[in-house]
């Protein structure tokens, strides 16, 4: 979205992190990639300077699944069955149940109250691990947090400010923590605190043009 050399530097971390994405092999790295690349070009419909910056996404991702030695044999292994996709669907099932038993979260529950058949470490979902570890309250709190920010996103996206580009990048988590534990994954939680670092920034910046409330 910038000019000159601003432009060329943000170019060259487009490429970079989108290499990145492709060689953790994350599925859900690359579910998060290929969601905000949809919406970066929903968005680009009205804003042309979007273009080059997908596109390079894009084109880097594609050479590095042809280019890279081992880029057929990832391609072919996320192609295939997976019986981890599986399991976590199974666990994600029980959540409802597993949520009505203990409102408060397991992490409040005696270790012998807890019946042996319960997946007390992580159903591998940052959403329901909340709900599941603390109970209905945090689980509540977090959803309506990140439904805040997405809100401001796409606010911010649909009138071309550069809080809407940057929040390509907070779809693009908020998809990966679909399946991401956080709560052993200091990665995750540290990307959570720097987006809403970077909203309160914008808050409080006096010039900013686009306001999470805007009274």
């Amino acid at each position: 979205m910038e000019k000159n050399a601003k432009q060329v530097a943000g170019l060259f971390l487009a490429g970079l992190s989108t290499a990145t994405v492709y060689l953790t092999f994350s599925r859900s790295a690359w579910l998060g990639l290929g969601i905000a690349i949809l919406v970066g070009l929903l968005w680009a419909r009205s804003q042309a300077a979007l273009w080059k910056p997908l596109l390079v996404t894009l084109m880097t991702f594609a050479l590095c699944s042809v280019g890279l030695p081992t880029g057929w044999q990832r391609g072919v292994y996320a192609a295939q069955g997976d019986k981890s996709v599986l399991n976590r669907l199974v666990s994600w099932s029980e959540f409802p149940t597993q949520l009505i038993r203990y409102p408060f979260g397991v992490t409040g529950e005696p270790a012998d109250g807890i019946n042996q058949d319960i997946r007390v470490g992580s159903v591998v979902n940052f959403y329901l691990d909340v709900g599941f570890q603390h109970g209905v309250l945090p689980f509540v709190l977090t959803l309506w947090l990140v439904g805040l920010l997405l809100r401001y996103v796409w606010r911010g996206g649909q009138q071309g400010s550069q809080a809407g580009i940057w929040g390509l990048g907070v779809i693009a988590t908020a998809v990966c923590l679909v399946f991401m534990n956080p709560c052993w994954d200091l990665l995750a939680s540290a990307l959570w605190g720097g987006l809403w670092g970077m909203v309160s920034a914008m808050e409080v910046k006096p010039d900013a043009t686009t306001r999470v409330h805007a009274d």
